[in-house]
């Protein structure tokens, strides 16, 4: 807080009839200003000031601050100009940035229309459509009837060809149920697999049946003319894919465990002779002998074996 002094005094006439007597205030009286940071005050010095002055009359309370407006050239007090001139400058900002606004809604809306027609039409759109996808369905359902009926007039020599063609080829697509007499053989993991107690030089890979051992097997059987062949529940196709996850094997999307069967149709006695000149198949038996592992071969009278149904899935060793 600080003071300002003032020089000279403002005296007032004595009115008639008034019970005090004229008096003026001195030039040494000191006025003291507040910060008033309420009040709203000129661009010159910053926030308004309010004024103390201790006078003795209340006559003289007008005239110092008559003074002060003088000495201070009319700063600080609020008028209607000053807020005039303040719209003034603020105008252009404000029409600035009501302008950025409009621009960045225009860009966002793209343009389009909310309350057009096209969006109104939408749902008539949707059903024209709808309509039109039956209309196309109906066409399709009716050519496939008259490909039926074309079919059906096709003379009885040209469909008997067709179909002695086909018999001809199902055989070898292993497509056709057949039945026969069979010879199965059983691979099974060691009862050591697994285990922590293992002889040295060993790991739980060598007790276990691998990809390898189940091929070997099968390719000794094709080798002895085997005609048809199942692997557990599932006919063997041309396409046909074994393989193993650790002790897993996947075939055609399905997943079995140990004991793995493998069964062949065909001649027995010429499967037996080629599961005994196998080299892989013998290097498996030796293996079954040494580490406890399953190989057991069974020949069956008769077994029927459904036809190939294709694959069902896909898997991948790991």
């Amino acid at each position: 807080m600080r003071s300002v002094s003032i020089v000279g005094t403002t005296q007032r006439p004595e009115v008639p009839g008034s019970r005090s007597p004229r008096c003026s205030c001195t030039a040494e009286s000191s006025l003291l200003r507040r910060r008033d940071f309420g009040t709203v005050g000129s661009s010159r010095v910053g926030l308004g000031w309010s004024m103390s002055c201790q006078l003795v009359r209340s006559d003289s309370v007008v005239g110092a601050v008559h003074s002060i407006y003088i000495l201070r050239g009319g700063a600080g007090m609020p008028t209607s100009t000053s807020s005039a001139r303040g719209w003034k400058a603020a105008a252009p900002f404000i029409l600035t940035l009501c302008g950025i606004l409009f621009v960045i809604s225009h860009k966002t809306a793209g343009g389009t229309d909310l309350r057009g027609s096209d969006l109104l039409e939408m749902p008539d759109l949707v059903r024209s459509e709808e309509r039109r996808v039956q209309q196309l369905a109906a066409q399709a359902q009716q050519l496939e009837d008259e490909i039926d009926s074309l079919t059906d007039s096709r003379g009885d020599h040209e469909t008997q060809e067709i179909q002695e063609e086909i018999e001809e080829v199902l055989p070898a697509a292993q497509m056709e149920p057949v039945q026969g007499p069979a010879i199965t053989v059983t691979l099974d993991d060691s009862p050591q697999a697994g285990s922590q107690d293992l002889p040295p030089n060993t790991n739980d890979e060598d007790y276990i049946v691998h990809q390898q051992d189940l091929e070997a097997v099968m390719n000794a059987m094709w080798a002895g003319g085997a005609e048809a062949m199942m692997v557990m529940d599932q006919r063997i196709g041309s396409t046909s894919t074994v393989r193993c996850v650790g002790s897993v094997l996947l075939l055609e999307g399905r997943k079995y465990a140990p004991p793995y069967e493998i069964s062949a149709i065909g001649d027995v006695e010429a499967m037996e002779r080629a599961l005994e000149e196998s080299r892989a198949v013998a290097w498996f038996r030796s293996a079954a002998d040494a580490l406890g592992l399953g190989y057991e071969v069974e020949v069956k009278e008769s077994v029927t074996m459904p036809g190939y149904e294709g694959p069902r899935g896909s898997g991948s060793r790991s």
